[in-house]
């Protein structure tokens, strides 16, 4: 398909208010910690269609989108998911939360690029990470250590200090999401995606 952009020609921005107004005929429900989990997969499943909707009909494009229009994230998200989901807002990834991928919902996913990043430690994830390469995704996983784990970047000890030695940097790219968060990035960006 191909993807609608706003071009300036000499210098101005024209837009089409015809695809503007298209936008505000698609309907979002509104999605918080305060619901029944069953209720809260529910309408984030049709949130999500909404949005392949607009992307089928050229008014919208995932790696644009906003998900918040999604879900309140943070009223949502596990804490696994949360601290997760902190790095992937912080290192600007177009990934979403919670995607329905088939009958599986990965923790965050790309749909243009097949990129998942599964958070956690859950026993049936074999399973659904084979079923998923199998499906053309590439799946990268993280335990839930690695998601909420906080430890100052080499960069930040290296300004405070002075130096860091590569033990240090080993540790923090194994031991917190960065080392994957750096994976997923290139995986996103072999797939096309704007990463």
């Amino acid at each position: 398909m191909m993807e609608k952009r706003i071009e300036p020609v000499n210098g101005v921005v024209s837009i089409n208010w015809l695809d503007v107004m298209k936008l505000f005929e698609y309907e979002f429900f509104r999605v918080s910690g305060d619901m029944a989990l069953d209720v809260q997969n529910e309408l984030i499943a049709r949130n999500y269609a909404t949005v392949q909707d607009q992307v089928d009909d050229g008014v919208g494009d995932w790696s644009r989108n906003d998900p918040y229009e999604i879900a309140d994230w943070a009223s949502v998200l596990t804490p696994v998911e949360f601290g997760a989901w902190q790095d992937i807002r912080s290192a600007g990834l177009p990934l979403w939360p919670r995607l329905p991928v088939g009958n599986f919902v990965v923790s965050f996913g790309n749909p243009q690029a097949k990129v998942a990043l599964q958070c956690g430690d859950d026993e049936d994830s074999l399973r659904v990470d084979h079923w998923l390469k199998q499906m053309g995704w590439r799946v990268f996983r993280a335990t839930a250590a690695q998601c909420t784990r906080v430890m100052e970047s080499p960069a930040d000890v290296r300004e405070r200090t002075g130096e860091v030695d590569d033990h240090y940097r080993a540790r923090y790219h194994a031991e917190t999401l960065a080392g994957t968060i750096q994976e997923v990035r290139h995986a996103l960006i072999a797939a096309g995606a704007r990463a």
